[in-house]
C-alpha cells in the first residue's frame, strides 16, 4: 500500500503528480497576520514538500515567480478545477499540510488523509491546462 509516513520520496511523489497536472506549488510563509499572497509567489515553487509546512497550489505559468502572471491564469482557472476526490467525495483542494502521519487538506472539515491515499487521489484533480 505505500509508506504511510512523510518521506523525501513520497513529498517528491505528491510535487510532480501535481506539476503533471499544470499545477506549482508554493510554501506558505508562517508567521503573524496576513502574508500577501504575491511575497509567496515572489518566492516561487517549492523546490522540495517538508513534513510540518504548509502549501498552495497555483496554476503553471511561463514566469512562476511573477504575480501577475500568476494571478491572470489563477482568474482563468474555474473554480472546479480546485477539487480532489477522495473516498467518493469531492473536496476544495487548494492548500495542503503534511504531516509526520498523514496529509490535511484545508477544508471546513479539516480532512486528514494518509500518505497512500492522498497520493492516489491526486489522480482525481483536474489538470489546470484544460
Amino acid at each position: 500500500m505505500g509508506n504511510l509516513e512523510y518521506s523525501p520520496e513520497a513529498a517528491k511523489t505528491i510535487r510532480d503528480k501535481l506539476n503533471a497536472k499544470g499545477w506549482n506549488v508554493y510554501k506558505r510563509i508562517s508567521g503573524a497576520g496576513s502574508i500577501p499572497i504575491e511575497v509567496i509567489i515572489n518566492r516561487g515553487p517549492a523546490d522540495e514538500l517538508e513534513v510540518l509546512e504548509s502549501y498552495v497550489i497555483f496554476p503553471v505559468t511561463q514566469k512562476p515567480y511573477d504575480s501577475t502572471q500568476v494571478f491572470r491564469a489563477l482568474v482563468e482557472t474555474a473554480d472546479e478545477k480546485f477539487k480532489i476526490e477522495i473516498n467518493g467525495r469531492a473536496y476544495k483542494f487548494e492548500e495542503f499540510t503534511l504531516n509526520q502521519h498523514n496529509v490535511k487538506i484545508r477544508a471546513p472539515e479539516g480532512l486528514y488523509v494518509l500518505y497512500p491515499d492522498f497520493i492516489k487521489a491526486l489522480d482525481t484533480i483536474v489538470d489546470a491546462r484544460q
